[in-house]
C-alpha cells in the first residue's frame, strides 16, 4: 500500500493530470482504491485535486513540490531497505529506482542547495545569476572572507561596497544578505537582487560581535496587522502554506476563514492579489479599501477602445 500511494504522489507530481482509470491501471489496484488513496495523501496535507467531467482528472495543486532533500539521507536508506522486504511488485520496484534517483543531489536542476539548505529556483528570473551570487555568498559565509560588490539602492544610486557576509536571509520574498559594510561602518541588509557583480576575495575577517537580537526586518519597516480573509477553494492550500493550516477554518458559508497576523506592506498586498478572485479582504477595511483602489488602477490600465466609448 505504502508503495502504491509514494508512486502515484511522484506519477501526479511529474503529469499535469492522470484519470482513476490510469493510475488504477499503473498500479493493478481499482478506481477506488485510486480514490482511497486520494484520502491518505489528502489527510496528509498534499493538495490533490479530483475534477470530475469531461477534460477532468486527478491532479496536485500547482504550487506543490515535493524537493528531493524532503527526506534525509537516513530516511531514504530506510525506506530503500523496507522496499527490499516486500514482494517484487513492478510498483515497489519502480519506486524504489526514484528513491534511489531522489538520493542524488540536483545538479543545474529546478533546485539549488549545499549541505545546510535547498532552494527552489525555478521562480527566479535570472535563476543562474541568482544561482551564482548563492554560491558565492555561501562560501563566503562559511569561509569569513571579504567580498567586493556593487550595489544599487531603490533610488537608483550606484556604490561600491566591501562587506563582511554573515548570514543570508529570507524575508518578504526577497533574498538578502546581513553583513557589515565597511563604507557604512555598521550591519546591513543588501537585497541579492539588487547586487550587479560580487567579487570574491582571498582576504578574510574576523568576526565581529553584533546583537544577536537583531531584527532582520529592518530595512523593511512595517506594521504588523490582523487580517481576516474569506476563501475558495482553489486559493484555500495557498492560503494555508501562507499563514498556516491551524490559521484556515470551514466556514459556515460555502469555502474557508483565514485568520493571521501579516505586515502592513506591498509585499502582503501582493499576496491576497495573487489569489485573485479566489479570496476576498473582510478585515481590516483599510486593507480591503487598498485593495479596491489598486484593483481600479489595474483595470484602467487595461481597459480598451470599447470600455472607454
Amino acid at each position: 500500500m505504502i508503495a502504491d500511494i509514494f508512486t502515484m504522489l511522484i506519477d501526479l507530481l511529474n503529469c499535469p493530470k492522470m484519470t482513476a482509470r490510469e493510475l488504477a491501471q499503473k498500479l493493478e489496484i481499482s478506481e477506488r482504491t485510486v480514490y482511497r488513496y486520494v484520502d491518505v495523501l489528502s489527510y496528509a496535507h498534499i493538495p490533490v485535486v479530483c475534477k470530475k467531467g469531461r477534460g477532468g482528472g486527478i491532479m496536485i495543486g500547482e504550487d506543490f513540490k515535493l524537493h528531493a532533500q524532503y527526506l534525509d539521507a537516513e530516511e531514504l536508506q530506510l525506506l530503500q531497505s523496507a522496499l527490499d522486504t516486500l514482494p517484487l511488485k513492478q510498483s515497489a520496484a519502480k519506486l524504489k529506482s526514484k528513491l534511489v534517483s531522489m538520493s542524488k543531489t540536483p545538479r543545474g536542476g529546478q533546485a539549488y542547495g549545499n549541505e545546510c539548505f535547498a532552494v527552489d529556483k525555478s521562480n527566479w528570473g535570472n535563476h543562474e545569476k541568482m544561482q551564482n551570487k548563492m554560491e558565492i555568498l555561501t562560501r563566503a559565509v562559511t569561509q569569513r572572507k571579504l567580498l567586493r560588490i556593487t550595489y544599487h539602492d531603490r533610488a537608483g544610486n550606484r556604490s561600491d561596497r566591501t562587506i563582511e557576509p554573515y548570514v543570508l536571509v529570507y524575508g518578504d520574498g526577497m533574498w538578502y544578505v546581513y553583513a557589515w559594510c565597511t563604507m557604512r561602518r555598521q550591519m546591513r541588509m543588501f537585497r541579492l537582487s539588487r547586487i550587479t557583480h560580487i567579487l570574491p576575495s582571498d582576504k578574510t575577517f574576523v568576526p565581529r560581535e553584533y546583537d544577536t537580537t537583531w531584527d532582520l526586518k529592518s530595512p523593511l519597516v512595517h506594521e504588523d496587522i490582523s487580517v481576516v480573509l474569506r476563501v475558495g477553494e482553489r486559493a484555500r492550500y495557498d492560503v494555508e502554506e501562507w499563514l498556516g493550516v491551524e490559521a484556515v477554518r470551514k466556514s459556515d458559508r460555502d469555502g474557508w476563514i483565514a485568520q493571521g497576523l501579516v505586515a502592513d506592506n506591498d509585499a502582503t498586498l501582493n499576496k491576497i492579489l495573487s489569489f485573485r478572485d479566489d479570496c476576498e479582504v473582510l478585515s481590516p477595511p483599510q486593507l480591503r479599501q487598498k485593495i479596491q483602489r489598486v484593483c481600479k488602477s489595474i483595470c484602467s490600465v487595461y481597459r480598451t477602445d470599447s470600455d472607454r466609448n
